[in-house]
């Protein structure tokens, strides 16, 4: 008998960019196991590479974009949670942003806005394969490599609901709503 895992999607009320506008508290819930997909991605120099979760790490990837307000906001309290959790091994940190972000445009951002996660590029289809129709979006994956929180939206302060998260999987705990 499979197991089931409920995947809690949270809608901030602060929430990113793009069109479509949840209302304030406003869940939804996706049952079922959700292994994360495989991902190819590339980094700054345009070599492909594969997002692969190592097992019994915590994956935190973070979909952003260089022009949307609420990913630029979120971006020192991210740089936080990296400060905080460097000499964990087992926590990795990566910010994902379209491929169709001229790579100078992202290079000349990161220059003047420090951003401490692993930086990669990714293709709409991706984005479309992980039901992201708004960023910031962080997805969560827990120890077992099942993207166990899905966050759409942010601010300045989503980071310390995230760090809440990577407390509670460190601890071997669930977090609930």
């Amino acid at each position: 008998m499979k197991s089931l895992f409920l995947i809690p999607v949270i809608f901030f009320s602060f929430i990113g960019c793009d069109d479509a506008e949840p209302k304030a508290g406003e869940y939804e819930i996706i049952s079922g196991v959700s292994k994360l997909p495989e991902l190819i991605c590339y980094d700054l120099e345009g070599k492909e590479e594969k997002i692969i979760h190592r097992p019994g790490e915590i994956l935190l990837l973070n979909v952003w974009g260089i022009h949307c307000g609420p990913c630029i906001e979120e971006i020192p309290g991210l740089n936080r949670l990296v400060e905080k959790y460097k000499e964990n091994n087992k926590i990795r940190f990566m910010a994902l942003t379209g491929y169709s972000t001229d790579r100078e445009d992202l290079e000349s951002f990161l220059k003047e806005h420090k951003f401490d996660f692993a930086q990669r590029r990714i293709k709409e289809k991706y984005k479309k394969i992980l039901n992201i129709d708004r960023i910031p979006t962080t997805i969560i994956c827990n120890q077992k490599g099942i993207i166990t929180y899905y966050i759409q939206g942010g601010g300045p302060t989503t980071y310390k609901y995230i760090d809440r998260i990577i407390q509670t999987l460190l601890s071997g705990g669930i977090l609930t709503l």
